[in-house]
């Protein structure tokens, strides 16, 4: 078990040499080294979709992405969103802060000379997940299909609340631990 600790903690040293190395990649052919000790970096395991963001002065990495996310993303993620605060910083102006005129020419003087808004690192999106439930409908059973956050609601009610059918007025009862659909 602690090997395997070791070479998580030996990974997010690596990255984070690889994500440092380029934030200072870019703000050398930026000419704006100076910003590089003041970003931060935070790793979020909250983003799914996004594989970063930067704001103020720093650039949150979504965990997900990045494992997902092969050597030249990783440094384009970096790099987009290095350039991000560097518009900002120049432009002062919220409304050069997105993927505008301004983020585009920073972007093409690092290299990047098709700079895209969104990246293309693979998203795996979550199946919806339902619980089934049957009631006295149509022959006696008719399924409900509910969604987690219901599901758990009704788990959790201690004050005799129930989930009643629409159409017969019944009691739902649970019948059926979990399925996935797309």
């Amino acid at each position: 078990m602690g090997n395997a600790n070791y070479s998580r903690f030996a990974d997010k040293i690596d990255d984070h040499k690889f994500i440092i190395d380029n934030i200072y990649a870019a703000l050398l052919l930026l000419d704006t080294m100076q910003l590089g000790p003041q970003i931060k970096i935070e790793w979020s395991n909250k983003m799914k979709t996004t594989a970063g963001t930067a704001s103020g002065k720093i650039i949150t990495i979504s965990n997900k992405l990045w494992l997902a996310a092969n050597e030249e993303q990783r440094k384009e993620l970096i790099i987009h969103e290095t350039c991000h605060l560097v518009n900002y910083e120049i432009n002062k102006d919220i409304e050069h802060y997105s993927h505008g005129k301004e983020w585009q020419d920073l972007m093409r003087r690092c290299g990047y000379y098709n700079p895209q808004r969104c990246h293309t690192i693979p998203v795996i999106r979550n199946k919806k997940r339902y619980f089934l439930y049957t009631c006295g409908c149509e022959n006696g059973r008719y399924v409900h299909k509910i969604k987690v956050r219901t599901h758990n609601l009704i788990q959790k009610c201690k004050h005799g609340e129930r989930l009643v059918c629409n159409v017969c007025k019944k009691d739902c009862v649970f019948t059926k631990r979990e399925i996935k659909e797309s």
